[in-house]
């Protein structure tokens, strides 16, 4: 009789070790999984970031929009005489620019000094999806060219990419 006791006593020990080991394992799938959510959520923040930041390029680079004088293109510039006529096309022809900036939208801000005749913004690319959650804009610094005055103004792009 004894010996049957003792069998039994060491059996609930084995399953109460074993259920206690699972039970960990269960918390650390729980305290694993957390982690890497928290990590999936900081990668995909990066990857909106790095979107803005290329679509940014990409709309600062087009020969479109860049300032050029004898041929040498002038970095971070905006010929305003190019933007006038890019914002009719592109807007137009929006699809023909959707694999460079996907879901986003494209604006220039003329801001320093007030003179002129030129309009306080433009337009340039504007596709937004059918359900969006937030749009994340980046703002961006640029020189604004007027060709018939040869004068420089300062200007933002913004670039809104839709979430």
């Amino acid at each position: 009789m004894r010996i049957r006791k003792k069998g039994q006593i060491q059996m609930m020990e084995t399953i109460v070790v074993l259920f206690i080991f699972f039970i960990i394992v269960i918390l650390g799938l729980v305290f694993y999984t957390r982690i890497a959510k928290s990590s999936l959520a900081e990668k995909l923040d990066q990857y909106e970031e790095l979107s803005k930041i290329q679509v940014a390029q990409i709309a600062s680079s087009l020969p479109e929009l860049q300032c050029s004088q004898d041929n040498i293109v002038k970095s971070n510039c905006v010929d305003l005489l190019k933007v006038e006529a890019a914002t009719t096309v592109m807007s137009n022809n929006a699809a023909d620019y959707f694999d460079l900036f996907a879901f986003s939208r494209i604006t220039i801000y003329y801001i320093y000094p007030r003179t002129g005749n030129w309009p306080d913004e433009w337009e340039i690319y504007n596709v937004q999806p059918d359900d969006w959650d937030s749009k994340l804009p980046s703002y961006f610094p640029i020189s604004l060219f007027d060709p018939f005055t040869q004068n420089y103004y300062f200007g933002v792009m913004v670039v809104e990419v839709y979430k």
